[in-house]
């Protein structure tokens, strides 16, 4: 697996937790900012831009707060 010790994975997954609620808050900000600007590339590419944000938190936040299992290998291909 890797060579973190467990308060490293514990402060990993804490501070992505705390990204991906960041994440979650900000994301329909930009959606509605995107919408007002009334641009259709703009919109899209916001759409992109926060789903992707998104899953790359909510990937990294469950691989750091996962016991090393199989399902933890799993979760560090999407994270890394």
């Amino acid at each position: 697996m890797n060579a973190q010790s467990v308060e490293e994975e514990v402060a990993n997954g804490i501070s992505h937790g705390i990204g991906l609620v960041g994440a979650m808050i900000g994301t329909p900000i930009l959606l509605l900012a995107a919408f007002h600007h009334g641009n259709i590339p703009f919109l899209v590419g916001t759409i992109i831009f926060t789903t992707t944000m998104l899953l790359v938190y909510l990937a990294s936040t469950l691989y750091h707060s996962w016991p090393n299992t199989h399902t933890k290998s799993l979760l560090q291909l999407l994270d890394h």
